[in-house]
């Protein structure tokens, strides 16, 4: 139960890096018309900073199954598998805005 108390506990700061990353992102894709080549410097860090969250998501959630086995039938965990779920979307998702973002910028 340790290693669910310090995912959720780290959730809070991966909301914050992505947060704060798809705000670059927007800001970036917004004004890229004025800001020209200073808007894809903000694109590189949004990515940057999504790419970092995913990495540290992807290591909580593989950092749970390795320390729990039986997380996916065992009742007792019932409540904390839907973050887990929910987790593993949110990387899948950012890792596609990631290929998007990548493929805007360059081209």
């Amino acid at each position: 139960m340790d290693s669910l108390i310090i995912f959720t506990d780290n959730t809070k700061r991966d909301f914050v890096i992505t947060s704060s990353g798809l705000m670059m992102i927007a800001i970036a894709s917004a004004t890229k018309p004025i800001l020209g080549g200073m808007a894809s410097a903000v694109m590189i860090i949004g990515i940057m900073l999504i790419s970092s969250s995913v990495l540290l998501m992807a290591s909580q959630i593989k950092h749970i199954y390795d320390t729990n086995p039986n997380f996916l039938t065992d009742y007792n965990y019932d409540p904390y598998r839907k973050n887990i779920y929910v987790g593993i979307g949110l990387c899948s998702i950012l890792t596609l805005l990631i290929i998007y973002s990548l493929y805007t910028l360059f081209t």
